[in-house]
């Protein structure tokens, strides 16, 4: 693939923070890249970052940010089909920006050209840190809201030592690391010991392999400064960005840096730069909050699959067999952990894990492991990125505090947390102290732009504390608007949870219409009906015990309107809440009739139903 050579100058800045939705080691929500299940496959590569200048077809200077927005720039010479009807494209940037002619690195940009009438290019970060993002523009280029793929080139940046933009992955032990596990019932000093020395050992693999320089240079800030090479490089329309969990973090330093280049930005699940105290508690109790939470609504829920045992109790006795050695083929340690990893963030996989917990109980680990492996991308040593903790590497090369600790202290983590969250297990912060390059903070957010930008909060987020978000909303001054969803998934915008969020962040990106302050969307309630795509809608599955069947909803029936409104097609249904009540014309048998329905729960959230629980 040709190498496109993209210097952007600038001042040498050595601050920066990271924000990073899981860099907590907690044992049971293994969920270091839960806000990115649409990573990439990453490739491994033990070749130091380039030092030379390499050919170039392409020069990318700096333009004036003022480009017009009616002109549709070409893509640059070098891009080349890279599958799913994407370009792809590595870009030679200065691992230092502050000595744009010395030594660089190469970064990887994925780009899906707009389909229709075009707006302008959207830039995508799932999270992470460590999150590849080939696979998210092919997936909402593909699968996404039609808006957002008609309207604009979707692009994703891999920040560098991730996804494809020169990988670190430095822990050869991967496997090692995951069957070991943590015995907490024989104390924590030689778990800790044992997580030391390895984190030792890495910390000196990559040293060799990659060097300081360019360990140094894996900050959050030059995520936002290549991100700014490649919008020049590409005509230099102003830029779009959608970025989610730690991806909040590379657009707020953006935004911080850029603030007369955005057109519209929004930052889904944020976290702050500012420094946070207590960040494991606060992450620890979330998280077992979490797991309670679903304990609960499984013990509510007739049909759960472990109801009986109970979630937690089971989830533990899967746990322990595995550890004893227990044949669960195909089922690891690791796919096991993703796999309630994933619950804790996204509560609708309650159901399909739930499943796989009682068919492990029966010696069947096949349906955990599909689960789990969904959540890991392999690299080429047979590995898996999400275990060689790439993200360290920018935790410390940041110093950031909300993820970054020192060695004498992850112990007496290790412990508080054990005692206070018995169903989660311990968690500690990264020991920055142990790694050869450690930065002096992420800089503040200080937006001073006039573009608006969409903070989108999830109140019941136990990756990433609703509190961040209005945090970060505040950071960034006036021209932010918080827009809430009261769910419990970590991230919302595009992923299905709520069309209320969907439609908003639309109409921002493409109409630039604000939400009104304060706006909060509510939990999607549900009928337990299944129906055909278009006019009439014919409704062809009822859901056993759902609010369809107790209303005597029937196969067959044929909804004519939802509280008085005509319904042409299935998209013109109302996305109501739950506990709302909706009143349904039906035809029956040549019969017109009224049905009212109150809309119910779903199943993850009934948690919610019984607030002694």
């Amino acid at each position: 693939m040709t190498k496109i050579h993209a210097h952007l100058g600038g001042s040498r800045r050595r601050r920066a923070k990271l924000n990073r939705p899981l860099a907590i080691a907690f044992v049971v929500a293994m969920l270091a890249s839960a806000c990115s299940s649409d990573s990439g496959a990453t490739e491994a590569t033990d070749d130091q970052p380039s030092t030379a200048a390499a050919e170039t077809t392409t020069s990318a200077s700096t333009p004036d940010d003022e480009s017009s927005e009616d002109d549709t720039p070409g893509l640059p010479a070098g891009f080349a089909p890279c599958g799913d009807g994407a370009e792809c494209a590595v870009f030679e940037v200065p691992i230092d920006y502050g000595t744009p002619d010395g030594p660089s690195t190469e970064i990887h940009v994925t780009l899906h050209e707009a389909r229709g009438e075009r707006i302008g290019a959207i830039f995508l970060n799932p999270g992470g840190p460590g999150g590849s993002v080939e696979d998210m523009v092919k997936g909402i280029s593909n699968f996404g809201p039609s808006p957002l793929s008609d309207r604009f080139d979707i692009v994703g940046v891999d920040p560098r030592g991730t996804g494809k933009s020169t990988p670190v992955p430095c822990n050869d032990n991967w496997m090692d690391d995951v069957e070991r596990g943590i015995s907490v019932e024989d104390g924590l000093v030689d778990d800790i010991d044992a997580f030391l020395e390895d984190f030792d050992e890495m910390a000196a693999t990559c040293e060799e392999r990659y060097g300081v320089d360019y360990l140094a240079s894996l900050t959050t800030e030059n995520a936002a400064r290549d991100i700014e090479t490649v919008r020049i490089a590409l005509g230099g329309e102003p830029l779009n960005y959608l970025g989610y969990s730690y991806g909040t973090a590379i657009g707020s330093v953006y935004a911080t840096l850029f603030p007369n280049s955005i057109r519209s930005m929004v930052l889904d699940g944020a976290v702050p730069n500012a420094p946070a105290s207590n960040t494991v508690e606060l992450r620890g109790e979330n998280l077992e909050q979490a797991l309670l939470q679903l304990d609960r609504s499984c013990e509510l829920w007739e049909a759960c699959p472990v109801g009986d045992n109970g979630l937690l109790d089971s989830i533990e006795t899967v746990r322990d067999q595995l550890r004893a050695g227990e044949s669960l083929e195909p089922l690891s340690l690791l796919t096991f952990e993703r796999a309630v990893g994933l619950m804790v963030a996204v509560r609708p996989a309650m159901q399909d894990v739930a499943q796989g917990v009682a068919n492990a109980l029966d010696g069947d680990g096949g349906l955990l492991h599909d689960i789990g492996s969904s959540q890991l991308t392999p690299i080429e040593d047979g590995g898996y990125a999400e275990v060689t903790r790439v993200g360290a590497a920018i935790i410390c090369a940041d110093g950031w505090e909300l993820e970054s600790a020192t060695a004498d202290e992850i112990l007496d983590q290790a412990e508080t947390t054990a005692a206070a969250f018995p169903n989660l297990g311990p968690g500690w912060e990264t020991p920055c102290d142990r790694w050869p390059v450690t930065g002096e903070g992420i800089m503040p957010a200080a937006y001073s732009g006039d573009t608006p930008l969409l903070v989108v909060g999830t109140t019941d987020d136990a990756i990433t504390p609703y509190e961040w978000s209005e945090q970060l909303a505040d950071e960034l001054g006036p021209n932010a608007t918080l827009l809430s969803w009261n769910g419990s998934d970590h991230t919302v915008a595009f992923t299905g949870a709520s069309r209320c969020i969907d439609d908003a962040v639309l109409a921002y990106l493409t109409e630039l219409i604000v939400p009104d302050p304060g706006t909060t969307c509510v939990l999607r309630g549900l009928m337990g009906i299944g129906h055909n795509e278009v006019a009439p809608i014919i409704i062809d599955r009822i859901t056993p015990g759902s609010p369809a069947e107790a209303a005597d909803l029937r196969l067959g029936d044929i909804i004519i309107s939802e509280d008085g409104t005509v319904l042409e097609t299935v998209d013109d249904f109302v996305i109501g809440a739950a506990g709302d009540v909706v009143e349904l014309e039906i035809e029956r048998d040549g019969e017109t009739m009224t049905v009212q329905v109150l809309r119910g729960t779903p199943v993850w959230e009934l948690w919610r139903t019984d607030e002694a629980g």
